[in-house]
C-alpha cells in the first residue's frame, strides 16, 4: 500500500494515525508487551529439553487448535520442532498414532520458527476431567473490522494457541523431570500451569477486543467505517491515484476546511455568513497567498514587462511538491537559483544600500535648499499680497471719489433744469398779460367810434354796470386769489412738512447707515484683530512646528547615522553568518540529495508557451496559464485582458491552442479605467498579425453578449488553412465594484458556455482584466458544479488552493469567495429549471401530479420556493421615510434602493425625488420595464415627471379605476380637454377600443422645456382584482402591441402598473420576458424569471393562480405560433 503513494501521503497518514489512535495505541502496546513476556517464558521452558531425546520429524501444513479426545481412546503426545521458513505461524496438528493409555490424554503438536534451534520431544500429559479449548478467532468478534485488521487478528490467534501448547509442555517437563519415550503417568501436575496461561490469555484478548470496539465507536460517530488512513481532502488511500480525478490528486495541507457534503451546504453557508461573513473571511485569509515563490523568468524580462497589465500577476513557471514537513518549516525554493546568483544579489543589495545612503545625503542637501527657497518664496508672496492689498484699497478709494463726483454732477444738472423751467414759465405768463391789455385797448377804441352823443349816456350807464361787474369780478378774483393763496400755503405747508419728514427719514437713514457702518467697522476691526491674533497664533504654531520639525529632523538624522552604523555592523555579521549558513546548507543539501529522492520536482507546467517567431526575441511569452478543471487537465486558459500591444499574441494563442470558446468577464472600461483592449472588430473583418478575424453574428442579452467570429490564418498562398468558428461569451452584468447581486445570471451564462463549447475544441480561454479574480471565480464555479454532480460534495477551499499553485491570486477577494458558495447553493436548491418548448406539455403534466407523501403538487412546491425568498426590508430606506409614506398605496410593497426610479428634486422642496416604482430587467435589455403602483391623486404629478424624465413612450395599465367599490388608481389622463400637472400638460389625441384593451394616444408637453412627446397607453380590461383572465389571448395580443410600439418609438422603458404594482404587473413582466426568450431561443424558464423579478421588487407574481397563468399563456402562445408547429 505504501509503495503506491508519495511522501505527502505517508506523512499525512502518520499524523492522522497519531492524532486519532494515539491514546489507544499506548494501551495496546502495554498489553502486547505483557503478552510477549508471557510467551517468551513459555517458549523458553518448552525449549529446555534434554538433548538425548531430540528426534526430527516432518512438519505439517494444517493450522488447527489444541484437540482433545475421550478416555476410551489411547493417544500419546508427540512434540516436534522442525525448521520452518521465516514468517510462518506456529501450527498445532496430530502426529503418528499414539500408544494405548488407560486414561484420556491431550495431544499437541507445535512448530516453532527457525529463529531458534529446532528440537522435538515426546511428552505425555496427565489426564483431564474435560476437554480444553482455545478461544475462537478474534475476527468473529469484530464484524466492523476491515480485512487488514482481520489478518492481524488471525496471526494473533495462532500465536496465542502456540503459547498455550508451549506453556503447557514446559510445565509438564518440569514436573515429570524426564524426557523421551518414558511412562507419562508419572507427570500429571502441569495442568495447573496450562489453566493459568489460558485464563491470562483470555483476559488479554478481551482487553484487545474492548479497545478495538471503542475505536470503531469513535469512527461511527465521525461517520467513517473504514480503517484506512484519510487524506486531507477526505479521500482514502486505498484508491489508485491514477483513477482519481485531478481535484483529488494533490491533497491540501490544511484539514480545517475539509470537503463539504451537499446536504449540509445551506446550513454551513448560513452559519458562515453570520457576523458579516466572519467565518468566510477567516477561511479566505487561510488560503495560500502564493505557494510558488518564483515567477516566470520570461515575465521578468524587460522586453516582456510591457506585455503585463499588472506587475504582481505573472504566470508561474515551476510547480513545487515538497513534503509536508518542508512546507511548514522550510521556504519553497523552486526558482532554481544558484549560489552565484545569490552572491550577485548580495553584491547588488550592498551597492543599492550604498546608493541609498548617497541618495539620502543628496536628499538632505536638496531639502535644505528647498526650505531656503520656500522661505524666499513666502517672503515674496507676502510682499505681493501687501502690494495687492494696497492696490485694492486705492482702487476702492478711487471708486468712491468717482461716485461722489457723479452724484454732485447729477445734482447740479437737476438744479439747472429746474431754474430754466421756472424762468420759461414766468416769460410765458408776462406774454399772456401783454396780449390781454392790448385786446382791451382795441375794444375801447372801437366802442368810442360807434357810439355818438346818446350813446354816451348809455355808455355811462353801461360803464357803471361794467364797474359793478368789474368790482364783482375783482371781488371774485380776490376771493379766488385768497383761496389760491390759502391752497398754496397749505401745499407749501404740506410740502414743507413732507420735506421735513423726508429730511428726518434721510437723517434717520443716514444715522442708521452711519451706525451700521460703525458696527461694520467695529466688526471689521474685531475681525482684523482676530485675524491678527489668529495669524500670530498660527505664526507661533508654525514656529513651534518648525522648531519641532528641526528637532525631529535632527533626531532623525542622528537616528539614520546610528542605523547606518548598525546596518554596517549587521552587514558584516550577516556576511559571516551567511557564509557559515551556506556551508551548512551545502552540507545539508548533499545529505538530502542522498537521503531524499523526491523532495523537489520542477516542471514548467502552467505557463502557456507560444510558438516563437523567427527573429523576434521572447515571442513565445504571453501572460496566460493553464488551469486544471475537475476531471480534465488543462481545461482552461486563464489570461489577462489583452492590451493593445498583445492583441496579436492573444489571437495567435487562440489559433495555436485550437480554442473555440472565449469567456470575457469584464467590461472594456470600468470606473473610467481601461480594463481590456477591444480585440475584435465591430463590423466586417480585421487582421491581427497573421490572424484574420471577421464578425459573423452578435446577440445582445441582459446579462451577457454572444459574438461569433470566423478566424483564419493568413500566411503562404499555397498552404491555405481552413477557417474556424470562435464564440465569445461576454458577461456584462459584473459591476465595477464587488460581485453581481444574484448568481442567477452567472449560472445561466456558465450553462450557455458549456453547451456551446464543442468537444473537439481545445482549452477554454477565460479572461477578465488581470486574469485572476473574476476568472478564478468562473473556473471554480464550473469545477465545483461538476464535483457536486459527481461526488455530492464541494471542496472550494482545496480547489482554490490548487489553482493558486498554477496561477497566483486566483479568486482575489473574499466577496468573490462568498459569491462562489452562493452560486453553488443556488444551483443546489433550485437546480436547472430551463425547459425546451417541446417538453413543456410533459413538464406541466408532471407538476400537476401530486407528490408522494404530501398533499401538494409540483406547481405548489415551486411557488413555495418562490415565496420563501426573504424580503430585504433594510434596503427600503427612502420609501419608509415619514415624508414618503403617504406616497405608497400598499405599505408592504416598497421599491428597493438599488433599483428604485429616481426623479429630479423640485427647487426648494425636500424628499421630492421619490416615486413608488422600480426598474425591472427584461430579456435583451436592462431596465426594460418600470414597475409602478397605480398613481394616487396627490402623486399624479410625480408619475408624469417619471414618464417624462425616463422617456417612457408606452404605458400598460392592468387595472380599472375602481374595483369592488374601492379606488385602485387615480385617472391620470384627460377624458376630453387637456390637463396640467405642474410643468407637464397632457392632451388626449385619440382613443381606440380593441378586443380586450383600449389604446389612448396622449400628447405630453413640458412647459419649462417647451418640448412635446407622444405617449401611448394600453389599458387592459379583462383582469379582475381577484383571480386571473379567463383567456390568455388578450394578454398575448397586448404584449405584441406593446412590442410594436417599442420598435417604433425606441427601446425606452415600458411603464407597467396595476393597483399596487406587484401581482398583475409582475405577471405581465414575466410573460413579456418568457415569450421573448421562447421566440428567440425556443427555451423557457418561468421559475427563474419570477425569482429574478421577486429579487428586484417584492411580491412580484403574487398568487399561485398568477404563477400558473404564466404557464398557461406560454402554452397557448406555443400552440398558436406557427413557427413552433413542428415541435409537437
Amino acid at each position: 500500500m505504501i509503495g503506491r503513494f508519495d511522501v505527502h501521503g505517508i506523512i499525512l497518514k502518520r499524523e492522522r494515525f497519531c492524532q486519532e489512535y494515539g491514546a489507544n495505541m499506548g494501551i495496546c502496546f502495554l498489553v502486547i508487551l505483557f503478552s510477549s513476556c508471557l510467551t517468551y517464558l513459555g517458549v523458553a521452558n518448552i525449549t529446555s529439553v534434554h538433548p538425548s531425546t531430540e528426534s526430527p520429524l516432518p512438519t505439517t501444513s494444517l493450522v488447527k487448535t489444541a484437540s482433545t479426545q475421550s478416555s476410551s481412546a489411547k493417544p500419546t503426545s508427540s512434540m516436534k520442532r522442525p525448521t520452518t521458513s521465516p514468517g510462518r505461524s506456529l501450527t498445532v496438528a496430530q502426529s503418528h498414532p499414539p500408544p494405548k493409555v488407560p486414561e484420556a490424554t491431550t495431544t499437541a503438536t507445535v512448530t516453532v520458527p527457525s529463529m531458534r534451534a529446532a528440537t522435538t520431544s515426546h511428552k505425555t500429559l496427565p489426564p483431564t476431567s474435560g476437554p480444553t479449548t482455545v478461544p475462537p478467532n478474534a475476527t468473529e468478534l469484530l464484524p466492523n473490522v476491515s480485512t487488514t485488521d482481520k489478518t492481524l487478528m488471525t496471526v494473533e490467534d495462532n500465536f496465542t494457541s502456540a503459547l498455550v501448547t508451549s506453556q503447557a509442555f514446559n510445565t509438564a517437563t518440569e514436573i515429570t523431570g524426564h524426557t523421551g519415550d518414558s511412562d507419562p503417568r508419572r507427570d500429571e501436575t502441569p495442568i495447573i500451569a496450562v489453566m493459568v496461561a489460558l485464563s491470562s490469555l483470555l483476559v488479554i484478548v478481551f482487553i484487545i477486543i474492548v479497545l478495538y470496539m471503542l475505536r470503531f465507536k469513535k469512527h461511527k460517530q465521525a461517520g467513517s467505517h473504514s480503517n484506512s488512513f484519510h487524506l486531507s481532502n477526505g479521500r482514502t488511500d486505498d484508491v489508485e491515484p491514477q483513477s482519481m480525478p485531478l481535484l483529488a490528486r494533490s491533497p491540501s495541507t490544511n484539514r480545517k476546511y475539509p470537503p463539504l457534503p451537499v446536504e449540509k451546504l445551506e446550513e454551513d453557508i448560513n452559519r458562515r455568513m453570520a457576523d458579516d461573513n466572519k467565518l468566510f473571511r477567516e477561511e479566505f485569509s487561510a488560503l495560500p497567498a502564493c505557494p510558488i515563490q518564483a515567477s516566470c523568468e520570461a515575465a521578468s524580462k524587460e522586453e516582456n514587462k510591457e506585455k503585463n497589465r499588472y506587475v504582481n500577476i505573472l504566470p508561474c513557471k515551476y510547480r513545487c511538491s515538497l513534503r509536508f514537513s518542508q512546507l511548514l518549516s522550510r521556504d519553497c525554493r523552486c526558482d532554481g537559483e544558484n549560489k552565484k546568483k545569490r552572491k550577485k544579489e548580495k553584491e547588488e543589495e550592498e551597492e543599492e544600500e550604498e546608493e541609498e545612503e548617497e541618495k539620502e545625503e543628496e536628499e538632505e542637501k536638496e531639502e535644505k535648499e528647498e526650505e531656503e527657497q520656500k522661505k524666499k518664496k513666502k517672503k515674496k508672496k507676502k510682499k505681493k499680497k501687501k502690494k495687492k492689498k494696497k492696490k485694492k484699497e486705492e482702487e476702492k478709494k478711487r471708486r468712491r471719489r468717482r461716485r461722489r463726483r457723479r452724484r454732485r454732477r447729477r445734482r447740479r444738472r437737476r438744479r439747472r433744469r429746474r431754474r430754466k423751467e421756472e424762468e420759461e414759465e414766468e416769460k410765458k405768463k408776462k406774454k399772456k398779460r401783454r396780449r390781454r391789455r392790448r385786446k382791451k385797448k382795441k375794444k375801447k377804441r372801437r366802442r368810442r367810434r360807434r357810439r355818438g352823443g346818446e350813446e354816451e349816456e348809455e355808455e355811462k350807464e353801461e360803464k357803471k354796470k361794467r364797474r359793478r361787474r368789474r368790482r364783482r369780478r375783482r371781488r371774485r378774483r380776490r376771493r379766488r386769489r385768497r383761496r389760491k393763496k390759502r391752497r398754496r400755503r397749505r401745499r407749501r405747508r404740506k410740502e414743507e412738512e413732507e420735506e421735513k419728514k423726508k429730511k428726518k427719514r434721510r437723517r434717520r437713514r443716514r444715522r442708521r447707515k452711519e451706525e451700521e457702518e460703525e458696527k461694520k467697522k467695529k466688526k471689521r476691526r474685531r475681525r482684523r484683530r482676530r485675524r491678527k491674533e489668529e495669524e500670530e497664533e498660527k505664526k507661533k504654531k508654525k514656529r513651534r512646528r518648525r522648531r519641532r520639525r528641526r528637532k525631529e529632523e535632527e533626531e532623525e538624522k542622528k537616528k539614520k547615522k546610528r542605523r547606518r552604523r548598525r546596518r554596517r555592523k549587521k552587514k558584516k555579521k550577516k556576511e559571516k553568518e551567511e557564509e557559515e549558513e551556506e556551508k551548512k546548507k551545502e552540507e545539508e543539501e548533499e545529505e538530502e540529495e542522498e537521503t531524499t529522492t523526491q523532495t523537489i520536482h520542477l516542471d514548467d507546467h502552467s505557463r502557456l508557451h507560444l510558438t516563437p517567431i523567427e527573429g523576434v526575441p521572447d515571442s513565445d511569452y504571453i501572460n496566460a496559464s493553464f488551469i486544471n478543471g475537475y476531471q480534465e487537465k488543462n481545461r482552461f486558459i486563464a489570461a489577462q485582458g489583452p492590451k493593445e500591444e498583445t492583441v496579436n499574441d492573444f489571437w495567435r494563442m487562440i489559433w495555436e491552442q485550437n480554442t473555440a470558446t472565449i469567456v470575457m468577464v469584464t467590461n472594456l472600461k470600468e470606473r473610467k479605467e481601461c480594463k481590456c483592449a477591444q480585440y475584435w472588430p465591430d463590423q466586417g473583418c480585421w487582421t491581427y498579425g497573421n490572424i484574420r478575424v471577421s464578425v459573423e453574428d452578435v446577440t445582445v442579452l441582459v446579462d451577457y453578449t454572444v459574438r461569433k467570429f470566423c478566424i483564419q490564418q493568413v500566411g503562404d498562398v499555397t498552404n491555405k488553412k481552413p477557417q474556424r468558428l470562435v464564440t465569445q461569451f461576454h458577461f456584462t452584468s459584473w459591476p465595477d465594484f464587488g460581485v453581481p447581486f444574484t448568481p442567477i445570471g452567472m449560472l445561466k451564462f456558465l450553462k450557455k458556455v458549456k453547451t456551446c463549447n464543442p468537444q473537439y475544441a481545445g482549452a477554454i480561454v477565460v479572461h477578465c482584466s488581470a486574469g485572476v479574480g473574476r476568472t478564478g471565480t468562473f473556473i471554480v464555479i464550473d469545477a465545483m458544479l461538476d464535483m457536486m454532480h459527481a461526488e455530492k460534495k464541494v471542496d472550494v477551499y482545496g480547489f482554490v488552493s490548487r489553482i493558486r499553485a498554477q496561477r497566483c491570486q486566483m479568486v482575489q477577494t473574499d466577496m468573490q469567495y462568498v459569491f462562489i458558495y452562493q452560486a453553488l447553493l443556488e444551483h443546489y436548491l433550485y437546480g436547472d429549471t430551463e425547459l425546451e418548448v417541446t417538453s413543456l406539455e410533459a413538464h406541466l403534466q408532471k407538476i400537476y401530479n401530486k407528490i408522494l407523501g404530501s398533499s401538494s403538487n409540483g406547481l405548489e412546491e415551486e411557488f413555495k420556493k418562490l415565496t420563501s425568498i426573504k424580503i430585504q426590508n433594510d434596503k427600503m430606506r427612502t420609501g419608509n421615510l415619514p415624508a414618503n409614506m403617504k406616497k405608497n398605496r400598499v405599505l408592504q410593497i416598497i421599491p428597493y434602493e438599488f433599483n428604485r426610479v429616481i426623479i429630479p428634486v423640485k427647487r426648494g422642496e425636500e424628499n421630492t425625488d421619490y416615486v413608488n416604482a422600480s426598474f425591472i430587467d427584461g430579456y435583451r435589455q436592462k431596465d426594460s420595464y418600470i414597475a409602478s403602483q397605480g398613481p394616487l391623486q396627490h402623486t399624479i404629478e410625480d408619475f408624469w415627471r417619471m414618464i417624462w424624465e425616463w422617456k417612457s413612450c408606452s404605458i400598460v395599465m392592468l387595472t380599472e379605476l375602481e374595483e369592488r367599490g374601492q379606488e385602485k388608481c387615480a385617472q391620470y389622463w384627460p377624458s376630453d380637454a387637456s390637463i396640467s400637472y405642474g410643468d407637464i400638460t397632457i392632451e388626449l389625441k385619440k382613443e381606440e377600443e380593441c378586443e380586450s384593451y383600449t389604446v389612448r394616444d396622449l400628447m405630453v408637453t413640458n412647459n419649462r422645456e417647451n418640448k412635446s412627446r407622444q405617449i401611448r397607453q394600453f389599458h387592459f380590461h379583462g383582469w379582475p382584482e381577484v383571480g386571473i383572465p379567463s383567456d390568455g389571448k388578450g394578454m398575448i395580443n397586448i404584449i405584441a402591441a406593446v412590442q410594436k410600439q417599442q420598435q417604433q418609438s425606441g427601446n425606452h422603458p415600458i411603464t407597467v402598473h396595476c393597483s399596487a404594482g406587484a401581482g398583475r404587473t409582475g405577471t405581465f413582466c414575466a410573460l413579456g420576458t418568457v415569450l421573448e426568450r421562447v421566440k428567440a431561443e425556443g427555451i423557457l424558464d418561468v421559475f427563474q424569471t419570477v425569482k429574478s423579478l421577486r429579487l428586484q421588487r417584492p411580491h412580484m407574481v403574487q398568487t399561485l393562480e398568477q404563477y400558473e397563468f404564466c404557464y398557461k399563456v406560454v402554452q397557448e402562445y406555443i400552440d398558436a405560433f406557427s413557427d413552433y408547429a413542428n415541435f409537437k
